[in-house]
Formats: C-alpha cells, structure tokens, sequence
C-alpha cells in the first residue's frame, strides 16, 4: 500500500506547470502562468523567444496589417465607389457598359444583361479585390459570347447554362492572375462541373488544386489588383 501511494504521489519528471495564454493580436500576446500567478506580456525577438515564436508573431503581424490595409482601402468603400476603382484598375476606366447597381438580387452576383447590353455588379461582387475582379471578367466573357441568334435557337436557358459553363472555367484557370481565396476558388470549381452536367459537356477540363501561387495571388489582391 505504501508503494502504491509513492507511485500514486510521485510527479512526472516532463509535467510543466500550464501557462494560460488567453490574449492576442498577431503581434503580441498575453499570457498567465497558475504557478507563478503572474501575467506576462510575448511579443516579436523578446529575450528567450524561440525562432518559431518569432516566426509566429511575423505571420501574425503581417496578417492583421493585411487585413487591416483591406478594411480601408477596400471593405470601408461603397458598392459604387468599389465597382469605379475595380473599372478604373482592369482597363475599362470609361466603360459604360460596367455599371454598379445596389438593387441585383441578393441570391446573385452580378449578371450581364443582353436586352441593356450591360455588365450590372451587385454587392456581392465586391467581397474583395480578387473575386470582384474574376467576377467581372466572367460577365466581360457573357458579353463577348451572347448572340441572340444562338440564345433563341437554343431554347434560353440551356444557352445560357453553356455560356455560364464557358465563363467559370475561364475563372478557375485564371484564379492565379485575379487572386482568389481557397473557398472562393472551390466555390468557381464546383460551379464549373454543375454546369457542365447541365450543358452536357463532354470535355469537362482537368482543374488545378487549389497551390500556393493562388495563395500568395490572393494575399496580393489585398494590397492591389
């Protein structure tokens, strides 16, 4: 019995007491420790950091600027004012036939308009730089597609699901160069294969994963087009 209670009583020699770190910006971090019951204070080359905690706080610290820069520089931007800058930064400054309209369903993105002959954003095309700028370039792609002709003689619908098919997978190969998030760009995917079951395509294209370049591509697209 008294062996048993050495055994019981006996502390391992690899225990650590806990720190509690309960507080962080990226940048720096808060930290209590029970056993000590003092708070302490972490941040970037602090005397005793490891390399993998300064790595840490590096990481941290570029994310929050990044995101950050986004929020005033784009997010704080109206509808309006977001659709002129993404004009004035992809080539079509003087465009009329890219305008900004606030009513676009909401179950919508953005839609190009055979009857007006115009490319109508809506609020959701403009959840940053990257997407807004693929957006467009799938609407620019139902504007040099659309015939009539072609729409009539294809019962509608069905001609516009080919259309729709044509413009994702135009998205999904140039997600490098727009710069799209990894659930953006699985969101363009998907839709590329829904709509090619709906138009019968029988050459469906072999897509990339989503790869680092795309990463860094979206991380760009926070600080610029």
């Amino acid at each position: 019995m008294e062996a048993a209670a050495n055994i019981r009583d006996c502390k391992s020699p690899y225990s650590t007491p806990a720190n509690y770190k309960f507080a962080g910006t990226g940048v720096a971090s808060l930290s209590y420790s029970p056993k000590e019951k003092t708070l302490s204070i972490g941040y970037p080359f602090k005397r005793g950091n490891s390399w993998m905690e300064n790595i840490g706080y590096g990481l941290g610290a570029f994310y929050n600027i990044t995101d950050l820069y986004r929020l005033v520089t784009w997010d704080a931007l109206s509808g309006a004012k977001a659709a002129a800058a993404l004009k004035n930064n992809t080539g079509h400054a003087d465009d009329e036939r890219i305008v900004y309209n606030e009513n676009v369903q909401e179950d919508a993105i953005a839609g190009y308009q055979p009857s007006s002959g115009k490319i109508e954003l809506g609020a959701r095309s403009m959840r940053g730089r990257g997407w807004s700028k693929s957006t467009l370039e799938h609407e620019w792609d139902h504007l040099e597609r659309f015939n009539m002709d072609d729409y009539i003689a294809n019962n509608g619908g069905a001609y516009e699901d080919q259309l729709d098919y044509y413009a994702y997978t135009l998205e999904a190969n140039n997600a490098v160069n727009n710069g799209l998030s990894y659930n953006q760009y699985r969101e363009v995917v998907g839709k590329v294969y829904e709509y090619a079951r709906k138009c019968g395509a029988k050459n469906t294209p072999s897509l990339l994963n989503y790869s680092f370049k795309m990463y860094w591509s979206w991380i760009r697209s926070f600080y610029t087009f």
